[in-house]
């Protein structure tokens, strides 16, 4: 199957609208591989097929080049199907096919080393723990800081969590009478800060107990009112009011609150980073769950959190492909590799624009070169 052939067999097929011009032939031909060059070298150029060169050109371009089908070239889902019933009998089209599967097996694997040099890993899962511990890391560093922020408070206040308790209650239940939730406030909760209240004595550790538990019954409850409660609950919590002899510490305040509140924050927009830290999903679903079906808006948000290119983001690359490889049916290198099956697995991550996020531009333009034939093979 030389290039020749393949662009010479769409002469008869070439209409008005996909007559191209020479400064598109050139561009297009700028990037070709010195093979594909001199197979058009006395073709005309009205005689040449745009989509059909680009679909060469972009098989050329792959970490390890594969030569199409007529078929592939040209896109014409009869051919290709044709190709498919006789490559038992045409040992051309055996040899072709047989060629392409070891070459689509070396491509992603070379996807793979490409999207996360730094990273490695065979198992998804392996990627899945990389994650993970990246998230587990990042909360130990803001723990640290959070802690830091609430020591030098504490320390300002000779060694007490200057927190007025009793005001902190009574602020609650003013916001709440107003909002008409006093009956909607969640009972457990409620009644360990009337406990806090009526000891006048709430530590670090209480404030941070009642504000995680407080968010979770706010993202979580089945009832609306009570979640409106809790919600309401945490807006002055965080206000942190300070015991009347604490008032000039404010400054103090304001830094470990809203240290505390960034943290919090993250944890309510990223749900894989609250998984991770909680260990609520096991690292053999965690990639499946929050990458390769995660809604677009999070795994952006896993993104910035962890850091674009970081290890925890090739992380998220690496396992995708390792995903992506196994729907294929790829578990050694001589496997066959299924079309069909791995076209299906990007077309997922495709159609809800996941292959942006989770992937680096070249990386995401190779996965999708590798559609060879698209959804019809």
């Amino acid at each position: 199957f030389p290039y020749t052939t393949l662009f010479r067999s769409q002469r008869r097929s070439v209409g008005a609208a996909a007559v191209p011009d020479v400064t598109t032939i050139q561009q297009a031909l700028s990037v070709a591989k010195p093979e594909l060059q001199a197979a058009l070298a006395n073709i005309p150029v009205n005689k040449i097929n745009i989509p059909t060169l680009q679909r060469h050109i972009e098989a050329d371009s792959l970490p390890i080049p594969v030569r199409l089908t007529e078929g592939q070239a040209t896109g014409d889902i009869i051919k290709i199907s044709n190709e498919q019933n006789l490559r038992g009998k045409d040992t051309e089209l055996a040899r072709r096919f047989n060629e392409q599967n070891g070459q689509l097996i070396e491509n992603i694997n070379e996807i793979r080393k490409n999207a996360a040099p730094d990273m490695y890993g065979t198992k998804t899962i392996e990627n899945s723990q990389g994650i993970i511990d990246s998230y587990k890391a990042m909360d130990a560093n803001l723990n640290q800081g959070i802690n830091t922020k609430f020591q030098a408070l504490r320390d300002a206040a000779g060694g007490q969590f200057p927190v007025d308790a009793p005001k902190l209650l009574q602020n609650i239940e003013s916001k709440l009478k107003k909002e008409l939730l006093s009956n909607e406030a969640p009972k457990g909760q409620f009644s360990e800060l009337q406990r806090l209240a009526k000891e006048n004595n709430m530590m670090f550790e209480d404030f941070l107990s009642l504000r995680r538990n407080l968010g979770e019954i706010a993202r979580t409850s089945t009832d609306g009112p009570t979640r409106k409660a809790a919600s309401y609950m945490i807006e002055e919590l965080e206000k942190l009011p300070l015991q009347e002899s604490a008032k000039r510490l404010k400054p103090l305040a304001d830094q470990a609150r809203k240290a505390a509140r960034d943290r919090f924050q993250m944890l309510e927009k990223d749900p894989a980073f609250k998984a991770a830290v909680e260990d609520s999903i096991p690292a053999d679903k965690f990639i499946e769950k929050f990458v390769i079906n995660g809604v677009n808006k999070n795994i952006n948000t896993m993104v910035q959190n962890l850091g674009r290119d970081s290890q925890a983001h090739q992380h998220m690359a690496a396992g995708t492909i390792n995903w992506l490889r196994n729907k294929a049916g790829v578990i050694d290198e001589k496997s066959n590799f299924s079309q069909k099956q791995y076209n299906e697995a990007l077309k997922r991550l495709d159609d809800v624009n996941n292959l942006q996020e989770i992937f680096n531009p070249e990386a995401a333009s190779q996965l999708k070169t590798l559609e060879i034939g698209r959804a019809h093979v």
